[in-house]
């Protein structure tokens, strides 16, 4: 073990000579100057390579959609210097090829229409583009192939996803609302056929306090092709009051009566607790209440009360008593 030690530590002097770091130095130096001369010397000599740059389909008429494209790259053929080649690889995820359909024709063939692009009219614009006046070899493909579905309109409701909890006290005064009801979706008649309602993001919440106006993102349909809408949002009102409890006495009416006789009702009053928003309390009165009591059957010994009209803003709570006593005088 020990021979083994020595031998090693040995060797480990020998490595790290200072005369044998300084020549293993200028060796790494030297092997590094020859790769880059080696590379200028291959960057500057002309090579052929193929380039694709995506294609990018612009002013697509607005009553069709752009569904089928045989190729989504063109494929240019440059015979360049590498220095130049390695340039145009670089911008190949930031540059596109833009086709405009502004003066193309369309061929209709069932529910689809059609249109073919030779790509040996935009040879100019793409070498102009990349700069490769000199250098563009060939471009594939030499025809593009487009295919279009016929779009259209359709109305449907809107539904927004709202949950909440008023706090205590608080009520609805009122409907829930929300403008617009339905949106004008403009799609393919494939996509638009599945689509019934449209809903908004969602909205939870608990224990809200006062009026709430919400102004809600509509979501999109999950759709194989962009469906647009002719509103992005709609605004939800939630009408939420705070209510106090009040008492109203009111007379009670009796209705039924048998052979011209008369029903005397006792009591003839009767208490109505309710609810009512704050902003209404002064504006309530006993005549927006009427109570009635109607006989039906001689067998029953106590009428029962029904509230026949109240104000549209309160909510009854309870009525004391629940009914009433009667007899009949001539």
């Amino acid at each position: 073990m020990t021979a083994a030690f020595r031998i090693g530590y040995q060797r480990f002097k020998v490595w790290f000579n200072p005369l044998r770091r300084k020549q293993l130095s200028v060796f790494l130096v030297c092997v590094a100057i020859s790769f880059v001369l080696w590379i200028l010397t291959k960057m500057s000599e002309n090579v052929s390579s193929s380039i694709e740059y995506p294609v990018k389909i612009e002013d697509v008429p607005d009553d069709v959609t752009l569904t089928g494209l045989s190729d989504s790259v063109f494929s240019i053929r440059v015979d360049s210097r590498g220095w130049h080649l390695l340039g145009l690889r670089r911008n190949t995820n930031k540059a596109q090829i833009p086709v405009s359909l502004k003066n193309i024709r369309l061929q209709k063939n069932g529910n689809l229409y059609f249109a073919r692009i030779p790509t040996a009219g935009i040879e100019e614009m793409i070498a102009h583009q990349m700069e490769i006046y000199n250098n563009m070899v060939s471009l594939s493909p030499d025809t593009l192939y487009l295919t279009f579905e016929q779009n259209i309109s359709k109305t449907v409701p809107v539904i927004p996803d709202i949950e909440f909890t008023p706090d205590n006290q608080f009520y609805l005064y009122d409907q829930v609302s929300y403008s617009p009801s339905g949106v004008i979706l403009h799609g393919t008649v494939s996509d638009l056929s599945s689509i019934d309602t449209v809903f908004t993001v969602p909205w939870h919440r608990e224990k809200i306090r006062g009026k709430q106006v919400l102004s809600l993102k509509l979501i999109s349909p999950e759709t194989q092709y962009p469906v647009s809408m002719n509103y992005d949002s709609v605004r939800v009102t939630i009408p939420l009051e705070q209510y106090t409890e009040a008492v109203v006495t009111v007379p009670v009416h009796g209705v039924n009566a048998v052979d011209g006789k008369q029903l005397k009702l006792f009591p003839n009053v009767v208490k109505i607790t309710y609810l009512v928003a704050l902003k209404d309390y002064n504006n309530v009165e006993q005549s927006d209440f009427r109570v009635e009591a109607s006989f039906i059957d001689a067998r029953e010994e106590k009428l029962p009360l029904s509230v026949v009209y109240s104000p549209k803003k309160c909510i009854i709570r309870s009525i004391e008593p629940e009914n009433v006593e009667y007899i009949f005088i001539k």
